[in-house]
Formats: C-alpha cells, sequence, structure tokens
C-alpha cells in the first residue's frame, strides 16, 4: 500500500488500477520458480497474452518507475495471497488484521515522517479525514481481511479471477469520477490483459464450453 500511494502521485488512477492487478503473471512466476510447479500449456499462453497488454500500458506515455512500482506492489501482493492459501491458520481473522494494521503503520509512520516529516492534523479538514478513514480501515484493513478470510476457503486462482473486476471499476470511476483521457493504447493494453486474466482463471470445463461455441467448433 505504502508503494501505491506513492506512485499514484506520478501516474493516473485508471492505469494504477490495472497494473496493480496484474497478480496471475506473479502467481505464475511465484510458481513456477519457488514451489517448483510445472505450468499448463494453456497457462502459460494466456499469461504471455496478459504480459503483452502490460507491455503495451507501459509503453503508453508516463514515468517508467511509478509504473514499475506499481508491478512491485502487484507481485507482493500475489506472494500475499499465496502464502495465505497455504498457510494452516489457528487464529481468527480479526486477529490477522490487527497485527497488519499494527506492523504496517508503525512502519509506514516512520516511513512518512522521516519523509515528509510531522503531518498538521488541523489541516486535514473533512474531506481529508473522510478519504483517510476509507483508505484506511475500510480499503485496506477490511479489503486485506475479506483476503484472508477467503485465502483458506478459496483457490488463489478464483481470487484472482474475481480481482479482475477491480480494474475495470477502477479505469471506469477514474474517467467518470476524476476526468482522465482515454488512452487508446491503454484502452487496448488493458482490453489483452483482462481478457487473458479471465480466460485464464477458467476451469477447464468452462473453457472447453466457450472453445465449442466458436464456429467451426465441435463438441
Amino acid at each position: 500500500m505504502g508503494l501505491i500511494t506513492v506512485c499514484l502521485q506520478y501516474i493516473p488512477a485508471g492505469t494504477a488500477s490495472i497494473l496493480i492487478y496484474t497478480t496471475p503473471l506473479w502467481m505464475l512466476v511465484i510458481d513456477t520458480l519457488w514451489y517448483r510447479q510445472r505450468p499448463t500449456a494453456k497457462r502459460l499462453l494466456l499469461t504471455s497474452t496478459s504480459t503483452l497488454g502490460v507491455a503495451m500500458i507501459l509503453f503508453a506515455p508516463g514515468a517508467w518507475l511509478p509504473l514499475f512500482g506499481m508491478l512491485l506492489a502487484s507481485g507482493l501482493w500475489a506472494v500475499s495471497i499465496r502464502r495465505v492459501s497455504f498457510h494452516k491458520w489457528h487464529g481468527s481473522v480479526i486477529d490477522a488484521v490487527f497485527w497488519q494494521f499494527a506492523l504496517a503503520g508503525v512502519v509506514m509512520l516512520a516511513v512518512a515522517c522521516v519523509i515528509e516529516g510531522v503531518p498538521n492534523f488541523s489541516e486535514y479538514g473533512w474531506r481529508g479525514w473522510l478519504s483517510l478513514s476509507y483508505i484506511g480501515p475500510i480499503a485496506t484493513g477490511l479489503g486485506f481481511g475479506l483476503m484472508v478470510s477467503a485465502g483458506p476457503k478459496l483457490p488463489p486462482e478464483r481470487i484472482v479471477l474475481i480481482s479482475t473486476l477491480t480494474p475495470i471499476i477502477g479505469y471506469v470511476s477514474s474517467v467518470i469520477l476524476l476526468g482522465e483521457t482515454l488512452l487508446p493504447m491503454v484502452i487496448v493494453g488493458a482490453s489483452v490483459m483482462l481478457c487473458a486474466l479471465t480466460l485464464n482463471a477458467l476451469p477447464k470445463s468452462a473453457l472447453k464450453k466457450l472453445i465449442s461455441k466458436v464456429p467451426g467448433q465441435t463438441k
């Protein structure tokens, strides 16, 4: 979240919302190098297609370093999803959320004070406090808690599939609410990436049904 917050100062929110959910790409790297799994041809093909979409977004006008920072944040999120799915839990979700807030809060507060100085809370106003309340307890705390809760119950691939809805909502809302410009390269790259991410997470049975509906294909 620290990387995301910093990078959002330099790149559009819509582009960031797409890059932050490149977790299937990182999942492939983690499973292949860390857990020594042999990926299927389907997964390699669709993940390569998704990588092409990411590359098109990276070639769009903008600052490269923040874009790669968003990709790094996505990689760290993929590690969290995979570790949660394999971890043997002995406590509750509330325990996990509490320690996540405590540890991350102390570290990020120290970093922020060193870089930006002690904040002047009287200057924030109600809009500032409303934004902080949403970003902290709701978006970060509740989001992390729900992820931890779903991690042991759902396969990581299914969690990744559900998360692909976020960049669609993020990009559309950034255009409508923030007035961001639609960049053709980003639109094409995002479309390629989201289609590949969705197909990559579909079960074999659903994929076969989809292929069977293509003209010229037999069931």
